[in-house]
């Protein structure tokens, strides 16, 4: 005889579900039995601990531990798994476009960062560069009296440059020559004796900037010296910030220090008299050249000095002036360069010293028609468009920064600046077009297309009407000019004879087509391009596939309505032009196109066998070697297409598909998994169209069904997921009054959960414990339970003994108390089992308490069961509570509470 008597409450769920929703209704909620971690009226004290939260956006990952007797019907008729659906983020497709279009989105507008990296890849020389061998030669070995030393500074400042000898380095020689530089700044900055050296390195760094024997190189040349300027400036700011900072006499801790938004009142003169010792020594440099750009290093010290912006505005139109006085057109116009970035640093929105820098900059264009500039590109082996090039860096900078909220009077100020002396120089109507707000671009666009075909050969006529097109993407022009517009372009681009050039335009219009036209414009675009491809002369298209791939994918995601796409009588003549490679990112994008589709009716057939074979090619072309990403890429494409397949109420033929897709696509586990759901949905929908009430037909499709979910999933890896699919699985076949095969279901469930170790590594090597989750799944499936018939022959309790065993037999590990936790969870499903109506059960199944409540021998194995929970609870509470460690001491004792 057992220790203990279980006697099971008698409950009325219908009252107490009524009690519930008025005490909600009334603002009220009953606690009945729960425990609470805080006395409503004890000092509440604040919990830091850290909470792990096991979440996930995982289908099957929300398995309740919540009461079972409160969780009301355990299953929706209508699309009941469609909420654990995994959560599916947007494709990735590899090729597609690498551009964001417009003047405020695409890569690099206004970061200099993004386009230092792009100027030192893209200007190179492959010649030896001059450099000054002594340009850091130091006297050495001579002593230096201390009433000299004030005297000696002065003249390593004011030093003429002696003769020196040049020598010639290789570029990559001498990028590491100015990186050393860099680095020689900053230890002689931290070396106090040597703060002089560090001016010397900097001036002498400017001065390289005065070189243009190699033009070519000079855009990386003045990327790499702006490094050390930067650092110089950056360390001088540093070095009067910290005069401003008080510090423990005794322990050398700083104990105050200038505030983040200081004003010129917090600085103190100490700090402020080393801010213009700095000024005086800058001021102090005869060069033109280097004492512009020290000055221009050190503008952010003008905060220590000066409230508000009025000095600043005033020093930044006084060295774009100053600027003038260097007569190279491109060393002048890298530096002012270099002011429009310190000044964008410092006052973002400030544009008259700009404009001072645009005029002066078109200014230099004068000079190109001189005969000495002829004769410095014949000397350095570069031509006038070459060279025109160079200059593009400065002005695209200047130009943004200028274009930066621009207003269209200041917009049509440059634009006019540009017609009367921009010599009607590609390069700067490119600079325009690209560096102001896209809607400014698109209400001038008539002007800016003529402009473009008057405009010299300085950039080919192509990149112009690109940047264009951009614009146009970004905003487009007024619905009664745009055909116009587009038409008055395409007379321009469509008697482009090379194809590289003409598809490039292509490449970038075909977005503001798909956006501003319909698919009949698409179409007529598409088709202007084949006749290109087929009258170029190419016999292979390989270097125009990127081209046609971009325009194809561009196509795919700019319409709504994939079927019209598809079926467009150019769409599949390009696509047949790709390599089996660029096919299968294009075939990507194709199904994520149809998986999106707003219509959602039954596809046509042949638009499916289409894509089917599609998906196929896509899922073959990844394999155990591919990448990662390029694996999650083809199952999120698959998935895709899976999900978006529907044949409506031709059920049958959705199976068949469903059949297909698992022998077709067996290298992921995701596409199975969302094969089972869409099966289970299936199932759903045929309950609910007969009303619970099935036919020979439908209940042998529903076993069906059934049947392909219990083949399929076996094949999943992770088990909590297979666990949860057995589960799901099993309660549908219940409510299609499926017995036999739920029971088979739920029997695997267990012995799967049984297999799940409760310690797992991760292929990341993150060590997961599983118990919580483990514990979880267990209480779902004993709810799920209390509605499931018995078995005719192993009895009415056969799965409920098998979930039991499974508690008593897993390896909880040392300090556990799940395993005392599910014992008593368990008692509440016997409990609920125990009553003389279930809370819960399904339509035209009959439950337990309808086939054993009247049988004896079904309360005595009850009671039995119960009392035998209650004796291994409480062994195991004892066992826990002689445990050494204080913590199992408080979990035993929390549980007896």
């Amino acid at each position: 005889m057992s220790k203990f008597e279980w006697k099971p409450k008698i409950r009325n769920y219908k009252t107490e579900e009524i009690d519930i929703n008025n005490n909600y209704a009334n603002g009220l909620v009953k606690l009945g039995n729960i425990q609470t971690a805080d006395h409503p009226l004890s000092n509440k004290k604040k919990n830091n601990a850290v909470k792990v939260v096991m979440a996930s956006s995982d289908p099957l990952s929300s398995s309740s531990g919540l009461d079972p007797l409160r969780a009301g019907s355990p299953l929706p008729y209508v699309d009941p798994l469609s909420a654990r659906l995994d959560h599916q983020p947007s494709l990735i497709i590899t090729g597609q476009l690498n551009r964001q279009i417009g003047s405020r989105q695409k890569a690099g507008y206004l970061n200099w960062a993004y386009k230092k990296q792009k100027y030192l890849k893209k200007y190179t020389t492959d010649k030896n560069i001059p450099i000054i061998s002594n340009i850091m030669e130091e006297e050495e070995g001579k002593v230096i009296k201390l009433e000299d030393r004030l005297k000696m500074r002065l003249d390593e400042l004011d030093r003429e440059e002696k003769e020196q000898d040049t020598q010639y380095m290789a570029q990559k020689d001498y990028l590491r020559h100015l990186e050393k530089l860099n680095e020689e700044l900053k230890d002689a900055w931290n070396n106090q004796n040597d703060r002089v050296k560090s001016l010397k390195i900097v001036i002498k760094c400017s001065k390289i900037l005065g070189r243009n024997t190699v033009p070519q190189f000079y855009p990386s040349m003045f990327v790499l010296v702006s490094e050390v300027l930067d650092t110089f400036g950056k360390l001088i700011y540093k070095r009067i910030a910290e005069k401003n900072s008080k510090t423990d006499p005794i322990t050398g801790k700083v104990i105050s220090k200038l505030p983040k938004n200081f004003t010129v009142h917090d600085v103190t003169e100490d700090a402020k008299e080393v801010c213009r010792n700095w000024h005086y020594k800058v001021a102090s440099i005869r060069e033109l050249l280097g004492r512009v750009y020290l000055e221009m290093t050190i503008l952010s010290s003008y905060k220590f000095l000066y409230e508000g912006d009025k000095r600043l505005k005033k020093d930044l139109v006084r060295l774009a002036k100053e600027i003038r006085g260097i007569g190279d057109p491109l060393i002048a116009n890298y530096a002012r360069c270099y002011l429009a970035r310190k000044g964008f640093e410092l006052l973002p929105d400030e544009k008259d010293y700009l404009m001072i820098l645009f005029d002066d900059f078109v200014f230099t264009q004068q000079q190109f028609e001189e005969d000495h500039f002829q004769k410095f590109l014949n000397k350095t082996g570069i031509n006038r468009g070459q060279y025109m090039d160079l200059l593009a860096p400065p002005l695209d900078w200047i130009l943004e920064v200028l274009g930066k909220d621009a207003g269209e009077p200041l917009f049509h100020k440059v634009l006019d600046r540009y017609q009367k002396e921009g010599k009607s120089s590609a390069i700067f109507l490119n600079s325009i077009i690209s560096s102001f707000e896209a809607h400014l671009v698109s209400h001038a666009a008539s002007i800016l297309i003529y402009e473009i075909k008057q405009c010299d050969d300085s950039l080919p006529k192509h990149q112009l009407f690109k940047s264009l097109g951009e614009q146009f993407c970004v905003c487009p022009p007024d619905d009664s000019h745009k055909l116009e517009l587009l038409n008055e372009i395409w007379k321009y681009v469509t008697a482009m004879k090379d194809i590289k050039d003409y598809i490039s335009v292509v490449e970038v219009f075909i977005e503001f087509v798909c956006k501003s036209f319909t698919l009949k414009e698409v179409n007529i675009l598409m088709k202007d391009l084949l006749n290109h491809l087929k009258s170029s002369g190419l016999t292979t298209f390989e270097t125009v596939e990127e081209e046609i791939q971009n325009i194809l994918l561009t196509v795919l995601e700019n319409t709504d309505d994939f079927i019209k796409v598809f079926n467009l009588q150019q769409f599949l003549p390009l696509f047949d032009m790709l390599s089996t490679t660029r096919k299968v990112q294009v075939s990507k994008g194709m199904l994520k196109a149809f998986a999106k589709r707003k219509s959602a009716t039954a596809a046509d057939p042949v638009v499916i066998s289409s894509l089917f074979d599609l998906a196929i090619t896509v899922h073959d072309s990844v394999n155990a070697l591919s990448e990662e990403f390029e694996k999650e890429e083809v199952c999120e494409a698959l998935v895709g297409f899976v999900n978006g397949i529907d044949f409506g109420m031709a059920l049958e033929k959705q199976l068949n598909f469903f059949t297909d897709c698992r022998r077709s696509f067996c290298m992921f586990d995701r596409i199975n998994e969302a094969l089972v759901i869409k099966t289970l949905n299936m199932i759903a929908k045929t309950y609910k169209f007969v009303k619970a009430q099935h036919t020979t037909k439908t209940s042998s499709f529903v076993k069906a069904c059934v049947s392909f979910c219990h083949i399929t999933i076996p094949s999943l890896s992770n088990l909590f997921k297979r666990t949860k699919l057995f589960v799901l699985t099993g309660q549908y076949a219940v409510m299609n009054n499926l017995l036999p095969q739920a029971n088979a279901l739920f029997k695997i469930a267990i012995e799967t959960m049984n297999s799940i170790p409760r310690i797992e590594t991760l292929p990341d090597n993150t060590v997961v414990d599983n118990t919580e989750e483990l514990v979880s799944m267990i209480c779902w499936i004993s709810s799920c339970f209390v509605s499931v018939p018995g078995h005719p022959e192993q009895g009415p309790f056969y799965l409920m003994r098998g979930l039991l065993n499974l508690i008593q037999e897993y390896d909880w590990g040392t300090g556990s108390d799940a395993k005392i936790r599910l014992f008593i969870y368990t008692l509440s499903t016997l409990s609920a089992l125990s009553q003389q109506t279930l809370p819960y059960r399904y339509t035209g199944v009959s439950s337990n308490d309808e086939l054993f409540m009247e049988d004896d021998d079904y309360k005595e194995q009850l009671i039995a069961i119960g009392n035998t929970i209650i004796e291994k609870a409480v062994e195991e509470i004892i066992a826990l509570g002689k445990d050494e460690d204080f913590s199992s001491k408080k979990k035993a004792s929390s549980l007896c509470c």
